[in-house]
This record gives C-alpha cells, sequence and structure tokens, in this order.
C-alpha cells in the first residue's frame, strides 16, 4: 500500500538546539532519537507553461512552472531521482468547497490564513522510480523524455542543505534543516496509510502543542492566537529561495 507523507513545517531555533538534544525544555519529549546528521543536494526542476507570460508571476517574484501549479516538485537528491505529488488534506478540500475554489491553484484567489494553511501542512505521495516519475511527468508533458533527458525539464532551484534527524516520542519524525543560502526551518512529518491523512494530520497539531516551548518559542495563550500568527512568518526551503532567487521562464 502507497504511504502518504503528513508533515507540518514551524520555525526552526538553532538557539534551541542543545534543549531539544539534551532533554532540557519544558516539558522534555517523552522519547527522543537523534537517528544522525546528513548533508543533501538538491536541484529541483520544472518546464514553462506554454501560455507563460511575465504576469503569472507570483506574490515571490518568479514564475510558477507547469509542474509546480499542479502540486508537483520534481527533484534529483543526492543524485537521485525523487518527485513529490501533493495531496489536498480534508480540511483544506472542505475550505475549497466551502469557498468555491481550489487553495491549491496558483490561479485562485486565497485568503492570506488559507493560503499559508496550505504550505504549512502538507500530504503528499512520494515516487522513486524514474519510470513511474517519468509517467507523472508526462501526465502534464506528453513528449516529455525519460529520466536521460531529464524529463524535458529545467532546473529552477540548487542548493544544499544540512539536516539533523530525529524521532520524537516513538514515532514523530522531526527534519531539522538549514540550507545552504542561510534559510532554518523544522517539519514533523508522520508516514501513513491513504484514508489517516486526518487522523495523523490532528495527531502532529497535538504532538506539537504539547512542546510549545521548542515549535512555537516565545508565543504566549493559544496556539490558535499569538502562535498562529508568528507560525505564518515561517517559509519552507523552497519559498524562500524563490523570494531570493526568483525563476523567469
Amino acid at each position: 500500500m502507497v504511504k502518504i507523507e503528513i508533515e507540518r513545517k514551524f520555525i526552526y531555533k538553532p538557539s534551541l538546539f542543545a534543549y531539544f538534544i539534551c532533554g532540557l525544555g519544558n516539558p522534555p519529549f517523552a522519547s527522543l532519537k537523534i537517528k544522525g546528521k546528513r548533508k543533501i543536494h538538491d536541484i529541483y526542476y520544472d518546464a514553462p507553461v506554454a501560455s507563460t507570460i511575465d504576469g503569472n508571476a507570483n506574490a515571490r517574484g518568479s514564475t510558477p512552472g507547469i509542474l509546480e501549479r499542479n502540486g508537483i516538485w520534481v527533484r534529483r537528491r543526492n543524485e537521485r531521482w525523487e518527485a513529490k505529488q501533493r495531496l489536498i488534506l480534508p480540511q483544506q478540500k472542505q475550505q475549497e468547497e466551502a469557498t468555491g475554489s481550489s487553495i491549491g491553484s496558483s490561479q485562485s484567489t486565497k485568503a492570506p490564513e488559507k493560503e499559508r494553511d496550505y504550505y504549512l501542512r502538507t500530504a503528499f505521495k512520494e515516487l522513486t522510480c524514474p519510470l513511474a516519475i517519468h509517467n507523472l511527468v508526462k501526465s502534464y508533458i506528453p513528449s516529455a523524455p525519460g529520466a536521460d533527458g531529464d524529463f524535458g525539464l529545467r532546473p529552477i532551484a540548487d542548493f544544499s542543505t544540512k539536516r539533523v534527524l530525529a524521532v520524537a516520542d516513538g514515532q514523530f519524525e522531526i527534519a531539522l534543516d538549514h540550507a545552504s543560502f542561510g534559510h532554518f526551518v523544522g517539519e514533523v512529518e508522520l508516514l501513513v496509510d491513504k484514508g489517516k491523512e486526518a487522523q495523523a494530520q490532528r495527531e502532529i497539531d497535538d504532538f506539537m502543542e504539547i512542546y510549545r516551548w521548542f515549535f512555537f518559542p516565545g508565543d504566549a495563550g493559544s496556539e490558535k492566537t499569538k502562535g498562529r500568527k508568528k507560525e505564518y512568518m515561517l517559509q519552507g526551503k523552497l519559498s524562500a529561495y524563490f523570494e531570493k532567487y526568483p525563476v523567469k521562464f
């Protein structure tokens, strides 16, 4: 059965790392196992939409490619091809139905909090087989060649990341990232069977709320008030990269 990655990003403060690994937080994690450190080199790829014009540039100043517009990221990570296909979480689908627009579409007009939630809380199906990636790309670019021809895509981002991986409370994988262009971000992830996405997202939310000192440092009161506003200041690595190095097809 295909596993689904359920993720939620958070602002990672390196000044809290010693508290994190030494069990000095309040409260400390019930259990914490450091899986190791690794360096990741990512090159992301995409292709222009046939009708792309400068007017399609988004708020970050970049022009989204055809794959990004459809919630797909294709990358070469440490020389291995990978693709991540975005899935809409149940609560996000409810928002779409309520507003009559797709929060995942680059063409939709989204309320700021809904748009940010789309990028903070994510679900992905990951592909690592070049043939499966080729078939996915061909769904949007029918003439795309295989992996030997980079699937007919162009590089749009190239950076390295120093990552610390840990497992907390027996099941929650935590990634702490420091990108080569100076960006810090963290992520909590659960790997679940299809159909269990909503439950996994609730478990992640509850888990992060318990350890507010690490995931929402400096916030007072409930996460649904001040914590939520501060959380929205964070950016994933790609959003931060494109803000610094806009893509123009």
